[in-house]
């Protein structure tokens, strides 16, 4: 219960942390925003200087992927952070570490490459090779390290799967074969049983006292055993669920019931389901986890076109406007 409270807390104070000066005397005039703001960090953006600025326009969460830059790297994110809001205590800012839980087909040679039923292929670690009928890569570093003749690689839509037959760790190859048609295209996700969550992320997470821990999860089963992993010191992490896979939306409910929160990644989501059903995914998944009064984050391509443009499109704005009213925190 204590960590529940905590975390209600956090979001209270999120709602409140860029204010400059605000007190109990002038908290009943001020505009509260009720929608939060997640920034991913990169090295342009962890710099104090851009931190001071991210804060002073907005910034709610800061999102430190670390699937991206080293553990030191991300330790100078975090320092240089707590130095900012340090200088302005009457500013806050929840810190949000995403440990992954992806694992992605790698480069192609062409646009998609079908596998057919029965059919032997090999999969590699190596980012640099594009994919053919005879190897494609994974961008998991561990896979020969996990798996083992029988083993099992199921694919996003929860239904096509291949089993290994061997495992070469001179080569660092894995040998699969195909146990239905599969369909593979660039950035496709993968899930491997075995392979579990990189423990170096946790055990960081707890060192650095994140407040939540973002990763793509499968089921229920997966919170639990990630709550269990991160021990006592780390029970008042909060953890975002993930939502990448069909495994996932069909099992939403359990998964929100274990969960501090849900992200829903549409991204991938357009991966694996038509286009056309993303948006009906998103409605559903947002009104489930409002029904369970859990937080609910809406991630993948939201102002997208201001990477090079100083101004959002009309749809873009549309669709945050949509995001808003869908109830998305």
């Amino acid at each position: 219960m204590t960590n529940v409270i905590r975390n209600i807390q956090l979001f209270k104070a999120l709602d409140l942390h860029h204010y400059e000066g605000f007190g109990t005397e002038n908290l009943s005039n001020a505009v509260i925003p009720m929608e939060k703001i997640i920034c991913t960090i990169g090295h342009k953006t962890a710099s104090k200087a851009m931190l001071k600025r991210l804060l002073a326009t907005g910034m709610n969460v800061c999102r430190i992927n670390t699937s991206h830059g080293s553990f030191e790297e991300h330790t100078e994110t975090l320092r240089n952070l707590r130095e900012v809001l340090a200088q302005t205590p009457q500013q806050y800012c929840g810190v949000l570490l995403d440990v992954g839980g992806e694992i992605r087909v790698g480069r192609l040679k062409s646009k998609t490459l079908v596998v057919e039923v029965g059919t032997e292929i090999n999969i590699c670690c190596d980012p640099l090779m594009e994919g053919d009928h005879k190897m494609f890569s994974l961008d998991y570093i561990g896979l020969v390290d996990v798996l083992k003749p029988g083993s099992s690689l199921i694919m996003s839509d929860g239904i096509s799967s291949f089993t290994v037959i061997n495992v070469s760790k001179e080569r660092r190859v894995v040998r699969v074969r195909a146990n239905t048609q599969i369909n593979l295209t660039e950035g496709k996700l993968v899930y491997i049983p075995s392979a579990g969550v990189d423990n170096r992320s946790l055990e960081y997470a707890v060192q650095q006292d994140v407040d939540f821990i973002a990763i793509a999860v499968q089921s229920a089963d997966d919170i639990v055993s990630l709550r269990k992993t991160l021990g006592e010191k780390g029970q008042s992490i909060g953890i975002i669920a993930k939502i990448s896979s069909v495994a996932a939306i069909e099992k939403i409910d359990e998964i929100v019931k274990h969960s501090f929160g849900i992200l829903v990644s549409r991204g991938d989501l357009g991966v694996i389901i038509p286009e056309e059903q993303v948006f009906v995914a998103q409605k559903m998944l947002c009104s489930r986890a409002m029904a369970a009064q859990r937080p609910a984050i809406i991630a993948t391509q939201m102002l997208y076109s201001m990477i090079r443009a100083p101004r959002p499109t009309r749809a873009e704005c549309t669709d945050v406007a949509n995001a808003v009213l869908d109830g998305f925190d």
